[in-house]
């Protein structure tokens, strides 16, 4: 487990010098909800992951590639983010922040 996250996580601020403020929040939130769990932990990194890569799909379909198409975007993803939902660091929500634009982007 990622313990300065873990620390920040049980004293939320608004600004933290190593990361955003969405990072602990969600290991705040997984904290809570799964206890000191390591895959508890993680779950929300993935979570995030995830959608990203239901979204590149969905991008591919949007810009007219068939299913080969679709399947082929998704495997090509960039690896570096796959790997990013492995780990709970702000590095997984960071480049979903970046590659989606969702309204709250920190």
């Amino acid at each position: 487990m990622n313990l300065p996250l873990s620390r920040d996580a049980r004293h939320l601020d608004w600004g933290f010098v190593a990361y955003p403020p969405i990072t602990p929040l969600f290991g705040r939130l997984s904290l809570v909800l799964f206890g000191t769990s390591l895959t508890g932990f993680r779950f929300f990194a993935a979570l995030v992951q995830a959608i990203a890569l239901v979204l590149t799909g969905l991008m591919a379909r949007e810009m007219g590639g068939r299913r080969y198409a679709q399947l082929f975007r998704c495997i090509c993803r960039p690896s570096v983010r796959i790997g990013g939902g492995a780990l709970m660091q702000y590095v997984s929500f960071r480049l979903f922040c970046a590659g989606y634009r969702p309204p709250i982007s920190w």
